[in-house]
């Protein structure tokens, strides 16, 4: 029996973040953005930092997947400090058009 190439067949391409495949890509298919976390909830990425947190506190975690999994995090804590500015930007934004409304 003929061995198959590895390169015949399809590679299957391994996801990037622990949010569900209905969140990493939206309804027109796989996410425009290198932000995997661009369509999640600022709620979504606390409980998902929150999980991968306590993954990390395993005593026996090997060191790979630890630093797998503060990679993981680290994307987790830029998207919601991303999310976080642009709520700040529409709060800034809010508040002048109220004291321009108040003059």
């Amino acid at each position: 029996m003929a061995k198959k190439s590895p390169v015949s067949e399809p590679v299957k391409e391994e996801k990037k973040d622990n949010l569900p495949e209905a969140e990493a890509e939206n309804s027109r298919g796989p996410a425009v953005s290198d932000d995997p976390y661009a369509d999640a909830s600022l709620e979504e990425i606390f409980d998902h930092l929150e999980e991968t947190l306590a993954k990390m506190d395993s005593p026996d975690i090997p060191l790979e997947e630890a630093f797998s999994l503060y990679e993981k995090g680290m994307k987790m804590v830029a998207a919601a400090d991303g999310k976080l500015k642009k709520v700040e930007q529409k709060l800034t934004v809010i508040n002048q058009a109220a004291d321009s409304v108040d003059e």
